[in-house]
């Protein structure tokens, strides 16, 4: 999927993710790099950070906002997706000021047709 793709699929749905009641944070997994493209409101709420700068001078991946020792727990999810089409586990993730929370997550890929 293009960059114009993903863009314009994020921009319509936006306004729907910003209003879910749980954080959602959508990422490019084809890569390997896990670059970040989108976070909700909730997830700069529940953080106390807003990790990701819309305006993409900054570049973060999925394991930015995972807690130094739990990233093999985090990397088995993404693995599993390979052959699952949903995962939950529970990590911790990076909050402001160098705290964390727990998370219960659950990991889907999403595809999209052009």
């Amino acid at each position: 999927m293009g960059n114009e793709s993903v863009d314009a699929f994020l921009e319509h749905i936006s306004l729907i993710l910003n209003t879910l009641p749980c954080g959602f944070i959508c990422f490019l997994p084809a890569s390997r790099d896990y670059k970040v493209i989108f976070t909700n409101e909730n997830i700069h709420d529940e953080i106390g950070v807003q990790i990701f700068d819309l305006d993409g001078s900054e570049d973060y991946t999925f394991f930015d906002f995972i807690y130094p020792t739990d990233y093999e727990i985090a990397k088995s999810c993404l693995e599993k997706l390979e052959s699952e089409s949903i995962v939950t586990d529970t990590y911790r993730v990076n909050c402001k000021g160098g705290s964390f929370k727990w998370m219960l997550v659950h990991h889907q890929i999403l595809k999209f047709n052009n």
